[in-house]
């Protein structure tokens, strides 16, 4: 088995997805006394100690997310051409906002600031709609199907949660932006955990023994 076979890359993508959590909580830990967790965005937290463990989990969520559309793609699940560079956009821009940070709390937004603040909500839009797209192309395979409407679930609350954070961000004094964030992004993620866990799955099966005619 290659490291580029359907279970190896199913197994990637939901070890990466599931630990993507840790990194993340742990850079949260001993943090400046400023952030909290409702009040602040996790790039505040990932500033706060620049490349930690908050920029871990994001570097580890991409990872993770690529591995997962590559074992999609070899499996021949149903994932539309428009949902993969989707999901592969999510990736990319993830990867930016984890390489270039958003500047300090307290400091006015820099050039490099709005590169960040743009790609993380660029990366969170190409998420949702991939999961919406792929909640409706699910449909058509049996093997998938039963994961339509959960996906859509997940990813609705994940909507509803980011248009909180938008509405707190420009109309609300960032009020509780730090549990808007969370939320979208636990509810985005989520999404991508059953679609790992079942990509494993079916991976793992083992492959159909034929009878030889006599």
């Amino acid at each position: 088995m290659t490291i580029a076979s359907p279970l190896s890359l199913a197994r990637l993508a939901c070890l990466g997805l599931v630990l993507t959590a840790a990194p993340t909580m742990l850079g949260h830990v001993d943090a400046d006394s400023r952030l909290t967790a409702f009040g602040h965005t996790i790039s505040d937290y990932a500033v706060a100690d620049l490349h930690g463990p908050v920029t871990a989990g994001m570097y580890l969520a991409a990872v993770a997310s690529l591995a997962l559309l590559a074992g999609l793609r070899r499996m021949r699940a149903p994932v539309t051409r428009a949902a993969a560079w989707l999901l592969a956009s999510w990736s990319g821009f993830l990867l930016v906002a984890a390489i270039v940070p958003t500047d300090p709390l307290g400091v006015e937004l820099t050039a490099t600031g709005y590169v960040h603040r743009y790609a993380s909500a660029a990366a969170f839009v190409s998420l949702l709609a991939a999961c919406r797209l792929m909640s409706r192309s699910l449909r058509a395979d049996a093997r998938w199907r039963d994961l339509s409407a959960p996906v859509q679930g997940l990813t609705l609350a994940a909507a509803v949660s980011g248009l909180a954070m938008v509405a707190t961000a420009y109309f609300g004094d960032r009020v509780l932006i730090g549990l808007a964030e969370r939320a979208m992004a636990a509810f985005a993620v989520a999404s991508l955990v059953l679609l790992a866990l079942r990509a494993l799955k079916l991976a793992a099966r083992p492959a159909p023994r034929f009878a030889l005619a006599v």
